[in-house]
């Protein structure tokens, strides 16, 4: 697997996933939601207001944070910095 230039890139690792038929998830199978730093407030009160969600909100993180931050997220440290406030 490759690029046929000459830089070689390996896609193996990426893989489509099909399920055939219905695919059901509870609110606490859902661990993170990516969507933009800007619509995090809104989605986290949608998420709160529902009654299912509330012993197992998800992280919030956005696709433009780099891994630090995401991974901040996910451990529910809300000042990622070197020097925290």
């Amino acid at each position: 697997m490759g690029n046929p230039g000459t830089v070689r890139k390996e896609f193996w690792w990426e893989r489509e996933w099909r399920h055939v038929g219905d695919f059901i998830f509870t609110p606490t199978d859902i661990v993170v939601v990516f969507a933009p730093a800007s619509e995090h407030d809104e989605i986290q009160s949608v998420l709160a207001a529902n009654t299912d969600y509330s012993s197992a909100m998800p992280a919030l993180v956005d696709a433009t944070w780099g891994l630090e931050r995401m991974i901040g997220a996910l451990a529910g440290v809300a000042d990622v910095d070197p020097f925290p406030k």
